[in-house]
């Protein structure tokens, strides 16, 4: 047996075309939120070992005094939101001196910053503050980077799950093995070329086992 090509799909399924055109959206959609899941997971987890040794922030800049950044400082995350200075003095001189775009920053290890950061919030690692700065806005969220990690790594994780398990709706429909995607019309029910029995006796359908 052989793997069934896309030209002879399109010429014995009719139904293809309408099959592919309703799972290839969701499956895109998918793909992009593993992927994104999976970058975000691997940038949680260096930055946070990086914080223990280096400390640093990420920021960016948008207006006269207005800006968002994140901190890692030994595994805690710092989310910080800067309004703009309402006064247009004040305005006026952070539009001149402050930064534009996007900016990294170390942060020393036994600054008053890292300390800030570290001691914000419970001593979980969670915190809301809202210093009160006359004429600027200043909000931080304190969170700690093993809940960050965990959640988009739980992300990813459904994310390829849900992935697969379109993929082998797909290849059930189109009468395929779900394991190595071989044409089984002629052998329904197990696959000559890699031995998947697909719907046996006694297991979900659609779950693939090997004899």
């Amino acid at each position: 047996m052989r793997r069934l090509g896309q030209g002879e799909a399109r010429r014995d399924y009719p139904s293809m075309g309408k099959i592919a055109f309703g799972t290839r959206v969701p499956s895109l959609l998918q793909a992009t939120v593993a992927a994104i899941a999976s970058a975000l997971t691997a940038a949680f987890l260096i930055s946070w070992i990086a914080g223990y040794w280096s400390p640093h922030a990420i920021g960016v800049f948008f207006g006269p005094g207005a800006q968002a950044s994140v901190a890692s400082v030994r595994g805690r995350l710092d989310f910080e939101y800067v309004g703009p200075w309402h006064d247009p003095e004040q305005r006026r001189w952070a539009s001149q001196h402050n930064p534009h775009g996007l900016v990294f920053e170390h942060i020393r290890p036994d600054s008053a910053l890292a300390r800030s950061i570290y001691s914000g919030g419970h001593s979980t690692g969670f915190g809301i503050d809202h210093p009160h700065i006359e004429g600027l806005g200043l909000y931080n969220v304190f969170l700690p980077q093993w809940l960050c990690a965990a959640l988009s790594a739980a992300a990813a994780f459904a994310a390829f799950r849900a992935l697969r398990a379109r993929q082998i709706m797909m290849r059930l429909r189109m009468k395929l093995c779900v394991r190595c995607a071989y044409d089984l019309r002629a052998t329904p029910g197990r696959c000559p070329e890699c031995g998947t029995v697909v719907e046996p006796a006694g297991h979900r359908p659609g779950t693939p086992v090997r004899r």
